[in-house]
């Protein structure tokens, strides 16, 4: 529940932020708020609908444009990133499920046992966490990264 609970911890911040700024002046609006934080209102509303994370590029100027600093920059940039990872994994996890993606991967993959198949994907989990620890990926939002993989003739994953 920590891992939940700190994933959106920056989300109610900038909820609680703009439903302040809401509170001083009522017509004010969503894209008002993005524009003040320094990104695009439609990766805001996004944020806000549960649809994606915020990427460390987007989060360092929030964090710059709230001038946020010490204990809050830190759980806010925190936050963020567990939410990125998590965000990532569920998308991950949703597509497995997928038929098309299956099957288009077993065209192309050598057939992998199930330890195999999770070496795999924890070693592409660390290269991407070292990619955004760092900020490699810019702002995360429209990121792709590609991976191929091609054993030595003879050599398998064990």
């Amino acid at each position: 529940m920590e891992n939940i609970q700190s994933s959106n911890f920056y989300k109610k911040y900038l909820w609680d932020e703009f439903q302040q700024r809401i509170r001083r002046n009522p017509s004010y609006s969503l894209r008002s708020f993005a524009r003040a934080l320094g990104i695009d209102p439609s990766a805001l509303s996004r944020v806000f609908n549960h649809k994606a994370s915020l990427g460390p590029y987007s989060v360092q100027k929030i964090v710059n444009n709230l001038s946020l600093d010490g204990e809050q920059a830190h759980k806010f940039i925190h936050s963020s990133a567990t939410d990125q990872k998590n965000f990532q994994s569920r998308k991950i996890q949703k597509e497995k499920k997928n038929p098309l993606y299956v099957s288009r991967f077993q065209k192309n993959i050598p057939a992998f046992s199930e330890t195999q198949f999770e070496k795999i994907i924890a070693l592409f989990d660390k290269t991407y966490d070292d990619l955004f620890e760092q900020d490699l990926l810019g702002d995360g939002e429209n990121c792709t990264i590609e991976v191929s993989f091609h054993p030595p003739k003879g050599d398998s994953i064990s």
